[in-house]
């Protein structure tokens, strides 16, 4: 099995993508996977760096109120996809990590 050849630009930007990378490529998974997965992952910043700072406040909200209703699911056993609960935690530490750098940057 060879190293996957990706472009690097993908990985320029986020550490966690170098992690998904080398555990696929343990689990011998398909570089066309692990292609889409960055590219999903990339996008949804970048969709995210568009919002102003009120839009993903309220993103923000939604998330916790729906990752609670989701725990609450959980408990009861009504819950069918327990990965929603990883997914919508990385979602709110992505918003946070979005707003706590437009805080922080200086204004041009």
């Amino acid at each position: 099995m060879t190293m996957f050849n990706l472009r690097s630009d993908l990985f320029d930007t986020t550490f966690f993508c170098k992690n998904y990378k080398k555990r696929l490529y343990q689990k011998g998974l398909t570089s066309n996977y692990l292609k889409l997965l960055v590219e999903k992952i990339v996008m949804k910043i970048k969709e995210l760096r568009q919002k102003s700072e009120k839009e993903l406040k309220g993103l923000l909200d939604e998330n916790r109120h729906r990752l609670g209703q989701l725990k609450f699911d959980l408990a009861s056993k009504k819950l069918k996809n327990h990965r929603e609960i990883r997914e919508l935690r990385k979602n709110i530490a992505r918003i946070l990590t979005l707003s706590s750098e437009k805080k922080n940057e200086p204004e041009k």
